[in-house]
């Protein structure tokens, strides 16, 4: 019951441009340019919410996608972009992907161009430097030994495409300890989403898709003539547990962050051996 509640919270999560200045209905904005042209696609990530506009010779248009009083939303934006064009805009989603598609073929159209350049979605990179502890939740530990980690993370995301999406690839080793003869060096590559993504701080979920684990351990036992052997045993394994985990960046710097984490809460694909997961870490994030 307790996996099934984190597994339900956890999937429940799931589901840079030079900036200008613009005044728009007695308002001040930074908004980064997306598409220019004929019509100019402006947006940013205002108050915790993903604002668009569109620019024309005349005027700046906000695109809005209120609720009505039962919750449902109401769309505006299609016919705002509908009276601009005298396009049928039906199909176009609420999201920069797909408004940037419409108003690059709308320009290419007026245009009379081959095409219109699109500017290419930058890549970014972080860089995670992190210590913690693990109690291996999947791994056998009947005294559930907590063990000291430390490693590093690359974090690899869109800011123009898709904001709230990242995908991270890790390398990290736990120390063995006294009364549990175990270490683990582990690579391991999974998906993160933002579901907070202010300027401060975000929280995100975390899914390790896959991992390749390098571990030692000796196993002591007793032959026939009562002969004491200890035995070291090493072994290189590949899993695709698909475990889950949450987190969150706290912003120091514009490029660095304090970075908290708990993973390994739960995973599909690998059994808990029966100790509750203890897989935290405490780092420092910084943008390349």
């Amino acid at each position: 019951m307790k996996k099934l509640l984190i597994l339900t919270i956890l999937c429940s999560v799931f589901a840079m441009h030079a900036q200008d200045t613009y005044t728009i209905n007695g308002s001040t904005y930074e908004l980064q340019t997306e598409v220019s042209g004929t019509l100019t696609l402006l947006w940013n990530h205002i108050d915790n919410d993903y604002r668009y506009f569109i620019k024309t010779d005349n005027d700046i248009h906000e695109l809005k996608n209120s609720k009505d009083a039962d919750g449902n939303y109401k769309m505006e934006y299609k016919s705002i972009l509908k009276s601009i064009t005298e396009n049928n805009a039906d199909a176009v989603q609420f999201t920069l992907d797909s408004l940037k598609r419409f108003i690059s073929n709308y320009n290419t159209a007026t245009d009379n161009t081959e095409e219109t350049p699109i500017e290419k979605q930058p890549i970014y990179f972080r860089l995670l430097g992190f210590g913690g502890i693990t109690n291996h939740p999947f791994v056998d530990n009947p005294e559930n030994t907590i063990f000291p980690q430390f490693g590093i993370e690359a974090e690899v995301f869109s800011v123009t495409n898709m904001p709230c999406h990242a995908l991270y690839l890790g390398l990290s080793h736990a120390l063995k300890q006294s009364d549990f003869d175990y270490s683990n060096t582990q690579i391991y590559i999974g998906y993160r989403f933002r579901f907070i993504n202010s300027k401060s701080f975000n929280l995100y979920a975390n899914a390790t898709v896959s991992t390749f684990n390098f571990t030692k351990t000796s196993t002591t036992y007793t032959l026939e003539d009562d002969t004491l052997v200890t035995e070291d045993i090493s072994e290189n394994t590949f899993n695709a547990p698909l475990s889950f985990g949450i987190g969150g960046d706290i912003k120091l710097t514009e490029n660095s962050y304090i970075t908290i984490m708990y993973n390994e809460l739960v995973a599909i694909f690998k059994d808990n051996t029966g100790n509750f997961p203890t897989h935290i870490v405490l780092g420092y994030k910084f943008k390349l």
